[in-house]
């Protein structure tokens, strides 16, 4: 049964141009170029919201900040999705630590990169992304005598974790079940096979059998005849033969 976009809850109904956008962009995130197009999309709206809403602040360091905060997205799905991380990380605590504001699409890049991460790797990944963030809360890097957006920052990250570490806990779950229905799949029918296999060797033993008995039988009463009746010899020859 096909998924009902246009419904809110089983209720309201979405306008078609949302209902086409979000088709569109799923359409688009499950293809193997999803995440660089994510990427080119969250870039172009930090950098206007670097250059046009970021105030009177150094428009380059944040241009190159939203920049360097976005476009790693693009190797998420790659063996380089550490790099990803490390980078939209670093950007972010620079950010973090007030030479720009950090933009929407930089947060919304770094809440991403925080969830492959714990879906990709072990915790001990996950814990050294959260390092920094938790080093921040303790003592903000923009020196604000106030924690309060460095803690906001820090749940966030952290809720992130916790939910791609659940995701990935359920995906090794699922693969451990699908290995083990495999194995029970195959020992199934290697009994299915070795079985046959016993049938085909008992009916060629029984056919055999058979036949040998036959013969035997065959030859001894060729010999009984050889032995009374001479004149039957080549007729008892002929039926021990067949």
């Amino acid at each position: 049964e096909p998924e009902t976009i246009g419904y809110v809850n089983g209720t309201t109904p979405l306008p078609p141009v949302i209902e086409t956008w979000i088709a569109t962009a799923r359409r688009i995130l499950a293809g193997p170029d999803g995440f660089v197009a994510l990427a080119l999309v969250l870039g172009l709206v930090g950098l206007i919201e670097s250059l046009f809403l970021g105030g009177s602040g150094d428009h380059t360091t944040a241009a190159l900040l939203a920049v360097f905060g976005t476009a790693p997205l693009a190797l998420l799905r790659t063996r380089w999705a550490w790099v990803a991380a490390v980078v939209i990380t670093l950007a972010t605590i620079i950010a973090l630590a007030d030479p720009a504001p950090l933009t929407v699409a930089g947060a919304i890049a770094q809440l991403i990169v925080t969830y492959g991460v714990a879906v990709q790797y072990p915790r001990g990944a996950s814990a050294l992304l959260a390092a920094p963030f938790a080093l921040n809360a303790i003592t903000p890097l923009s020196g604000d005598s106030s924690a309060v957006s460095g803690l906001f920052v820090l749940i966030l990250v952290l809720a992130t974790l916790i939910l791609g570490d659940a995701q990935r806990q359920r995906s090794q779950a699922f693969a451990e079940r699908d290995e083990t229905r495999r194995a029970m799949d195959d020992t199934l029918r290697d009994r299915a096979a070795a079985q046959e296999r016993n049938r085909i060797a008992r009916e060629l033993h029984d056919a055999v059998s058979h036949s040998l008995a036959g013969i035997v039988m065959q030859s001894g009463g060729a010999r009984n005849i050889l032995a009374t009746d001479r004149n039957g010899r080549q007729r008892a020859w002929r039926r021990s033969s067949r």
